[in-house]
């Protein structure tokens, strides 16, 4: 059984630098709805940001939030580094499985069980 979807990537201002302790903390390993859930087996992060915007949005998303072209390129630095924080901590835990696709730019590992 896994926890409801969230779309990490569409939802978030990763810029904003107080997310990421939330994000890991409570997100991905907290007790309601992480890795400290007994239902939660695993996780599958297929979002991301790009110069398009973030995935699974509409195609015009970056010009409909406002956000200039330094906008979106720091939306994908602070991403990837959430990304990467994220996968870190989950592994330093070994509390639940991280499956995060190698096609993910910030996420140099591949899916393991």
């Amino acid at each position: 059984m896994h926890a409801h979807a969230v779309d990490c990537a569409d939802v978030f201002n990763h810029r904003n630098e107080s997310l990421r302790p939330w994000l890991i903390h409570t997100m991905f390993l907290g007790n309601a709805t992480g890795g400290g859930n007994p239902a939660v087996d695993g996780f599958y992060v297929d979002d991301g940001w790009s110069a398009k915007g973030p995935s699974e949005m509409d195609k015009d998303s970056v010009a409909k939030m406002g956000m200039s072209v330094a906008d979106v390129k720091a939306m994908i630095t602070a991403w990837s580094a959430n990304v990467a924080a994220c996968e870190q901590q989950i592994e330093q835990t070994e509390q639940i499985p991280a499956c995060l696709p190698a096609c993910l730019p910030a996420c140099p590992v591949p899916c393991r069980a």
